[in-house]
């Protein structure tokens, strides 16, 4: 059988761990109050000096401090200069956790009431809810006159709310002017299919990309490149822009996941070597997820 009593061996582990604990702030709050207490020492003690007054304000002085030592103060009994902040230590430790326990019921009181609150609050919408339902049901069953009737109409809205959920979806995706996203080239914005670029045959160039955004509104997932007939230029391979190459045409694409509103990005130099003499039509694209595709013609003119 346990014993349960409470031996004096275990009443000083306890207070020695109260002590390992709390002896920080017990020895705080003593200072304090032994300070405060014994302020007229700590005053005179700190504050007076031998060159201010005279030898008798020395002399007081000594056998403040004298006694303030050994025993004297407050109705000669010295003892009280540490009962006294003792004393006041030990009101603060027993009133702390009575007023920690306070502001703590008072805590949970108050989430207890604001749940009750939120609770009522959300019975209440749901309550609406349910009975606005309740009053759309009750009108439509009035209206209709079977079950039949009943069916079609709700058909007939289910059908309206897919179309207006595409139409706004459409307007969703287009909500920039093509116009407002451009391809820049050296410089140059093709706005229109009246650009001509000039190139020396079998010279290397690097053409300067930029992609811009013109409109007030984000530009989503662009992509922008250039088709070329192959055999007019050999593109060097770079990891700025996917390169695909057959038969019949190179196609250069520059892709950024975003282009924030009136902001230029630019990209890696497209580095090519004309390779035959003449003018070439060279189509420009530009795609985005919130844009109409546009497409664009230039002119490559290669001369000896």
């Amino acid at each position: 059988m346990s014993d349960n009593s409470f031996s004096p061996n275990s009443f000083t582990e306890l207070f020695r761990r109260f002590l390992d604990r709390k002896s920080g702030f017990l020895y705080t709050i003593y200072l304090v109050s032994f300070v405060l207490f014994n302020w007229k020492f700590f005053y005179v003690a700190i504050f007076s000096s031998d060159k201010v007054g005279s030898a008798r304000v020395g002399e007081a002085l000594n056998e403040f401090l004298t006694r303030s030592i050994f025993g004297y103060s407050y109705g000669e009994i010295g003892i009280l200069q540490f009962l006294v902040p003792a004393a006041i230590t030990a009101l603060i430790v027993m009133i702390l956790p009575i007023l920690n326990n306070l502001a703590y019921k008072k805590s949970l009181e108050f989430k207890k009431e604001r749940d009750l609150e939120q609770a009522r609050i959300e019975a209440e919408v749901e309550e609406a809810k349910a009975q606005l339902l309740k009053t759309k049901v009750e009108s439509i069953s009035n209206q209709v006159g079977s079950y039949e009737e009943l069916e079609q109409q709700v058909n007939d809205l289910l059908s309206q709310v897919a179309s207006l959920e595409k139409e706004i979806g459409d307007k969703n995706k287009m909500t920039l002017n093509s116009n407002d996203v451009l391809v820049e080239i050296n410089g140059r914005r093709i706005k229109d299919n009246n650009e001509v670029f000039k190139f020396s045959l079998n010279k290397e160039y690097s053409l300067k990309i930029t992609l811009i955004n013109q409109s007030t509104l984000m530009a989503k997932n662009v992509e922008a490149g250039f088709s070329i007939p192959s055999g007019v230029v050999d593109v060097e391979d770079s990891s700025g822009y996917r390169l695909h190459v057959d038969e019949s045409v190179v196609v250069v694409r520059y892709d950024e996941n975003y282009i924030h509103a009136k902001t230029n990005h630019k990209k890696s130099e497209l580095k090519m070597i004309p390779t035959k003499v003449g003018l070439h039509t060279i189509k420009v694209f530009v795609k985005g997820e919130n844009f109409s595709s546009i497409y664009r013609d230039i002119k490559f003119e290669v001369i000896e």
